[in-house]
């Protein structure tokens, strides 16, 4: 775009912090931030702040990004701490993924997706209690796991998935690829680590089993 003359807007350098976060070029993703107001004129946005949450947590660790958040113009948002909360799954920082959780909870009480985002740090950590706590509150507020959902466009037309949706027409084309794909990676050596998935199911039997007992569970564990 700087050889032809094209002046980046907001969502261009949305895409390219985005881009150096996922690579890890923190150098180059605090430059274009600086970038942006100093040459460009742009302010920084809320979706500009929550990748460069992501650049620092990701580089530096959590502590920096949260020093980040707290550095900025304006109240973080629930999409920013739970970006936070992401990085302390990577990072196996407890005590920010709870600070970031409470925020979120402050923001959304009803987002369920915060209960499985700390229940991933503590189980990256080991802590099964309290992946059970953390399950078990999900259950006491009736709170349910919002399938996963993707789009893709082809030809100009927009195609939408949920987790194990088979209404699409060539689904079982589509499912016969991923099977593909699957049996392709596992060739080549990948194999699922489901440990902590039968660590869970067993501890959860041992200390749940009477508060459970009669009640139907709606909650799955996230892959």
């Amino acid at each position: 775009m700087q050889k032809e003359n094209v002046m980046p807007n907001h969502a261009t350098f949305v895409a390219v912090l985005r881009a150096c976060s996922h690579v890890g070029l923190l150098d180059d993703g605090c430059r274009y931030f600086h970038l942006m107001t100093t040459h460009y004129k742009l302010e920084p946005q809320l979706e500009h702040f929550a990748c460069m949450v992501d650049i620092l947590g990701r580089s530096k660790g959590p502590q920096e990004a949260l020093k980040f958040i707290s550095s900025m113009p304006f109240e973080a948002d629930a999409v920013i701490w739970k970006t936070l909360l992401s990085i302390c799954k990577i990072r196996q920082d407890i005590e920010v993924a709870e600070l970031a959780a409470s925020n979120v909870l402050r923001l959304d009480p009803d987002d369920s997706s915060v209960y499985i985002l700390l229940s991933n740090v503590y189980a990256e950590s080991g802590k099964w209690a309290d992946v059970s706590r953390t399950r078990r509150l999900m259950r006491q507020g009736r709170l349910k796991k919002e399938p996963g959902c993707s789009w893709i466009e082809v030809q100009s037309e927009m195609h939408g998935f949920l987790v194990g949706d088979k209404v699409h027409p060539r689904s079982r084309e589509l499912y016969q690829m991923l099977n593909d794909l699957i049996a392709e990676m596992k060739h080549t050596g990948y194999e699922p680590d489901s440990s902590s998935f039968a660590h869970l199911d067993e501890e959860e039997s041992a200390s749940e089993q009477d508060e459970l007992l009669g009640i139907v569970g709606d909650y799955s564990i996230p892959c």
